[in-house]
């Protein structure tokens, strides 16, 4: 088992965040769901450009992980 595997959470910064994400950690698919658990947005980038959400909270799942991380967007 790989280090990374052992991490349960993965790093999401700035946070809150204005414009873009940035997330520490090794994944293809990073999804963002609303607070309603609407899938919002999918993208394999390792910085993320917000600019087309509105403001409010979101969280994060990566690849097939069950693991959610909970993000603040401020514009």
């Amino acid at each position: 088992i790989k280090n990374s595997e052992l991490r349960s959470i993965f790093e999401i910064y700035p946070n809150p965040a204005s414009d873009f994400i940035k997330i520490k950690s090794e994944y293809q698919t990073a999804k963002i769901y609303s607070q309603m658990g609407e899938l919002v947005k999918t993208s394999s980038e390792k910085n993320i450009n917000l600019t087309d959400l509105a403001s409010g909270i979101y969280f994060v799942k990566l690849d097939e992980s069950s693991l959610m991380v909970k993000f603040v967007l401020n514009k």
